[in-house]
């Protein structure tokens, strides 16, 4: 089998398994499609993801991360898309536009600085939640998995060495291990990419994890605060 694909929790059509840093993925046999993401983007845009389990003081809706992580962090998001699978990008114009009614060529004949613009600001409405969470999980499990192995390795999670397991995530995390995942990672990556990953970890479990959800508000690095 082969991890190639996010998809929203709860989809009719699959059961969500474990993948690729630890986020909900299907998990399909090689034959069924091509092994890459972009061949499914329009499965990730059903509107079945469930956030009503990010309901702590301390976590952050999708709209509110893309909010508090600013646009030079999406615009590197942004920019990995575009150089690295046009398609996801164009998808994610064209999905962003029908929500708001609008025509994607209203968005792709802007300059890409203008696109970066409207992008990051549409995706800061509740409304594109379920595109933006997918988005973020895309990026980090395509794009930064030395971080996702890195941190899997601190926290005893079995993986392929890319960050990819098959089995269930931990109900509870030791906060020694916690503690020791967060440090290399800020010892190697810029704080507020750490800081995003890590509050997208905390959506893979209803509720996130305690000890996590407590660093996130209160750890000086990873401080993200959602802006009006």
């Amino acid at each position: 089998t082969s991890i190639y694909a996010i998809l929203p929790v709860g989809h009719q059509d699959h059961q969500p398994a474990q993948g690729l840093s630890c986020f909900r993925t299907h998990v399909c046999d090689d034959t069924e499609a091509p092994r890459r993401y972009s061949s499914v983007m329009r499965s990730w845009f059903l509107p079945e993801a469930d956030f009503s389990h990010i309901n702590t003081a301390h976590d952050m809706k999708p709209h509110e991360l893309y909010k508090a992580a600013g646009l030079p962090l999406v615009a590197q998001m942004l920019d990995w898309f575009r150089t690295h699978d046009k398609n996801v990008y164009k998808h994610a114009i064209a999905t962003l536009a029908n929500s708001r009614k609008l025509r994607p060529l209203y968005v792709t004949k802007k300059s890409n600085a203008e696109q970066y613009q409207w992008i990051y600001q549409t995706l800061q409405l509740r409304a594109s939640d379920t595109l933006g969470e997918n988005l973020l999980q895309a990026w980090f499990m395509a794009g930064h998995q030395p971080m996702l192995g890195s941190f899997c390795d601190a926290l005893a999670i079995p993986h392929d060495g890319k960050g990819s397991i098959t089995g269930d995530l931990p109900a509870t995390i030791e906060d020694a291990a916690m503690d020791a995942g967060i440090a290399k990672l800020l010892e190697t990556y810029d704080p507020s990419l750490v800081a995003l990953y890590l509050h997208v970890f905390n959506m893979q479990q209803e509720g996130g994890w305690p000890n996590l959800s407590d660093r996130l508000a209160n750890h000086e690095a990873l401080r993200m605060q959602a802006t009006a």
